[in-house]
């Protein structure tokens, strides 16, 4: 599949391993996690947004959010316009399916996450500010991407 292929190139691997042969259903992490992403245990900060992608075919993927990204009013209600699946609790979770065309909702939510922090407004929680930025830049990182293969809509 040229779409996989293209996001192996971008991303370096399935789920962190080499990757041999392109099977179906192989979920890519896409978040842009590094070193300081994991904690003395060797596990992810818990404030961590998890971005994973599973490619179904050339013109379908799920793009999934899972972790401590918060979520305001805006994004709830793109979430619901956007059909996505979502629970807050135990932590947050988004799953949303994409098809041909339809990288610009990944722009929309991108940006739903950067106003959160937006300068000048505060925030009782100062990670946020991290995480909602690292979280907008994966999520624009993503849709150009796709866009190297799915024409806009």
């Amino acid at each position: 599949m040229q779409l996989k292929r293209i996001l192996v190139d971008e991303y370096s691997g399935f789920s962190g391993d080499v990757v041999k042969r392109l099977a179906p259903g192989s979920t890519l992490i896409v978040d842009d996690r590094g070193a300081g992403d994991y904690g003395a245990e060797m596990q992810l900060l818990p404030w961590f947004c998890v971005i994973a992608v599973d490619v179904k075919s050339n013109d379908e993927i799920t793009v999934t959010l899972a972790g401590g990204a918060p979520v305001d009013d805006k994004i709830r209600r793109w979430v619901r316009e956007n059909d996505c699946n979502f629970a807050e609790q135990p932590q947050l979770s988004i799953s949303i399916t994409l098809h041909c065309g339809d990288q610009d909702k990944l722009l929309e939510l991108a940006q739903l996450f950067q106003n959160i922090v937006v300068r000048g407004r505060r925030d009782a929680v100062p990670g946020h500010k991290y995480m909602c930025s690292r979280t907008a830049i994966a999520l624009r990182r993503l849709a150009a991407t796709l866009a190297k293969v799915w024409p806009p809509a």
